[in-house]
């Protein structure tokens, strides 16, 4: 199902969040909005390696991730699918640790791993549940995205450093400094 995008504006569901809200049209007339933090895209290139002057594509992943399952879920999972799997790091509903379950930001050995499962997802939502475009008339609202993305060199280099100390974290590979400087992080977890 083709989403077209109709407006984007900065909006702040509290005082400390700034994000993006997209408002696109599905072909029926329906209207469907997409909130999303604006250091979304920063987060991202932070998470999965990917390139942060590469706009166009981040920006694609975002507007995408609204149509992706949950690894795991009930419906099957495309990495899954594809032979994506890494053991468990944790017990965790049916999975207990060190089962296979489907790759994921966490449970990936590497970074490259989690962003090849990460883009068979979108790709799968993209094909399965729904694309997003812009106007085919008239300036492009995601231009304004594009101009006020935010992204720094800086800004991905303490995301990615976070990351890492969720993993290993994850693995108890942290040291005691580590740990301290995992509790002062600012944004919190990063999605899976």
């Amino acid at each position: 199902m083709d989403f077209i995008v109709e407006s984007v504006d900065t909006y702040f569901p509290n005082p400390h969040i700034e994000c993006w809200a997209v408002a696109m049209t599905r072909p029926d007339g329906t209207k469907h909005g997409y909130v999303f933090p604006k250091f979304t895209l920063e987060q991202r290139a932070a998470e999965y390696g990917f390139d942060p002057a590469d706009i166009e594509t981040l920006l694609d992943i975002v507007l995408h991730e609204q149509f992706v399952h949950s690894p795991g879920g009930e419906i099957e999972d495309p990495a899954a699918a594809k032979g994506m799997l890494s053991p468990a790091l944790v017990s965790s509903g049916m999975a207990r640790k060190g089962a296979m379950v489907p790759t994921d930001l966490f449970n990936a050995p590497t970074i490259e791993h989690a962003r090849e499962a990460h883009l068979a997802r979108v790709a799968h939502a993209k094909r399965t549940r729904g694309r997003v475009h812009p106007p085919s008339e008239g300036p492009d609202p995601l231009d304004q995205i594009r101009a006020e993305h935010g992204i720094t060199k800086a800004g991905v280099a303490a995301a990615a450093r976070e990351v890492d100390l969720h993993r290993r974290a994850l693995r108890g590979k942290l040291t005691e400094t580590e740990a301290r400087e995992l509790s002062r992080a600012g944004r919190g977890a990063p999605r899976a």
